[in-house]
């Protein structure tokens, strides 16, 4: 039982090491119109047994079906191909916040949705002490009774009543619309920053087949789109026996535009790709 449980967990050791990306080196850069094609070295170490070589850390405008690996003699590549995987990173506190401030603006509109319902509750109940009032007073004054004085005073009271419900409405409706515009713009905000909580990563998974013990490398090419040149002019002062003489240097780097990854090639240039 011991030694099935011990044979479990260096299995599931090596598994975990076999899947472990690594980045390896770019050692080639080829540029192309609009493309740019990678060669990465990726050393294989004499531990390493048949499986899978996971080549992490790859551009995000990487070419599907560009994949193309070769290896030193006495390892063998048996197939290559492309793997994505989202990478989800750790809530930060501004969303917490954000998250904190739609609840509230969300409670404050559900408060102020409530607050129109006991304004609408009033205005009913003036239509029904008008409804009450008119055939009251016509019934009154056919009878020679009527109240001239109390149907005053009702009927001014039934007017401010209105007016006032009148300016409470309009105030609930500016409100509301504030809050609906506030709560848009928390909900695009937190839209925005949970966008940067996620992430999608592209890695190469290289199925090599072991046929000697001793240690050698992987070569990984690929594709990758949005590539150019830019060049920098730099002119330097050289010490030289005709007067005035100068020197032109032309660097240059080539680049993916929003590439994270960022290495050194033989060109002698930075290589963001």
């Amino acid at each position: 039982m011991d030694f099935v449980l011990v044979a479990a967990c260096l299995f599931a050791a090596v598994a975990a090491r076999a899947d472990e990306p690594v980045d390896g080196r770019v050692t080639d850069v080829t540029l192309y119109r609009g493309q740019a094609l990678v060669t990465r070295t990726i050393p294989v170490a004499t531990d390493f047994t048949d499986g899978e070589l996971v080549v992490g850390d790859l551009p995000q405008q990487i070419v599907d079906g560009s994949l193309f690996a070769e290896a030193d003699e006495g390892i063998e590549v048996r197939a290559v191909r492309l793997r994505r995987r989202a990478v989800g990173i750790e809530p930060r506190e501004e969303i917490r916040e954000l998250d904190d401030g739609i609840d509230a603006t969300r409670d404050a509109l559900e408060l102020v949705r409530k607050r129109h319902e006991v304004v609408q509750k009033q205005a009913a109940h003036l239509d029904g002490l008008d409804a009450f009032v008119a055939p009251t007073a016509t019934s009154d004054l056919a009878r020679g009774v009527l109240d001239a004085a109390a149907l005053e005073q009702i009927t001014a009271f039934t007017l401010e009543q209105r007016d006032a419900l009148a300016a409470r409405q309009v105030e609930l409706g500016k409100e509301q619309r504030d809050l609906e515009r506030e709560l848009n713009l928390l909900q695009a905000k937190r839209n925005e920053v949970a966008a940067g909580s996620q992430q999608t990563v592209n890695e190469a998974v290289v199925f090599l087949d072991r046929q000697a013990a001793a240690a050698g490398s992987v070569r990984l090419s690929y594709l990758v789109n949005a590539c150019g040149w830019q060049p920098a002019y730099q002119a330097v002062d050289k010490v030289s026996f005709c007067e005035g003489a100068r020197t032109i240097r032309l660097p240059g780097s080539i680049g993916q535009r929003r590439s994270r990854h960022r290495s050194r090639g033989p060109i002698g240039v930075p290589a963001p790709i």
